[in-house]
């Protein structure tokens, strides 16, 4: 059994839980040299792995295993593996590391396939990235697995309206008020919809008569198998 240059025997690596015991690479040349420090095993610091008791360290004592648990994921449930991810997850959504939020909440999903919560928790993360496709399949999938849910369909809803499907997003956003009656949130985002599928129609409305008032229709030629446009531009006067 080795000890640190802090004489401490150190056990399992928090970082690398596959290592079970601190090795050092070797003597430090100098106070700065700290890579000699590194666990030969894992390349960790031995602040990384646990201190424990020379004299009764067995990394597969019941005690031992115990501690582990909440470092190694192959020693956990799927239920304890899903919500320790999500915890890392929830943390690093809200310190804004959106990429790190949607890998943790994979991860808790690949425990945990059906918990819509988990869906709607990588649907924002999507959005806060602009995996906007990634967004709404996951809260599509959300409204499936839980209906009655009201926050699946207002992300599927966000989901929508940022992929410029307004009328989509409007339903969306209408279930979500009729399951939470009382939320201001869905309210506005139904009436942000509903303008932008309004804008939506008269855009299309304006585009065509400006098509009209510019263009005549083309005749159908049957010696020509290939698709024509519908419209050839009028000639000037």
């Amino acid at each position: 059994m080795v000890f640190d240059s802090f004489g401490l025997f150190r056990g399992w690596c928090r970082e690398a839980p596959s290592c079970l015991e601190y090795m050092p690479s070797g003597a430090p040349a100098g106070p700065a040299d700290t890579r000699a420090l590194q666990c030969s095993r894992c390349r960790c610091q031995p602040q990384q792995h646990h201190a424990t008791s020379a004299e009764d360290y067995d990394p597969h004592s019941a005690g031992q295993v115990a501690l582990r648990r909440s470092y190694d994921e192959r020693l956990q449930s799927p239920a304890e593996r899903a919500a320790a991810r999500k915890a890392r997850g929830d943390a690093a959504f809200k310190a804004g590391n959106f990429r790190t939020a949607y890998e943790h909440y994979s991860a808790a999903i690949q425990a945990d396939a059906d918990s819509h919560t988990l869906l709607g928790n990588r649907c924002q993360a999507y959005l806060k990235v602009g995996k906007l496709e990634l967004a709404r399949a996951d809260a599509l999938r959300a409204t499936e697995l839980a209906p009655r849910w009201p926050k699946g369909w207002y992300r599927l809803g966000v989901s929508l309206r940022r992929l410029e499907r307004p009328s989509q997003a409007a339903a969306a956003f209408a279930t979500a008020c009729e399951l939470d009656p009382g939320n201001a949130e869905s309210a506005r985002a139904l009436a942000g919809a509903q303008r932008d599928g309004e804008a939506a129609s008269k855009l299309a409305t304006d585009l065509d008569k400006a098509r009209k008032s510019t263009c005549v229709p083309r005749e159908n030629q049957t010696e020509n198998p290939q698709p024509r446009p519908a419209y050839t531009a009028k000639l000037l006067a």
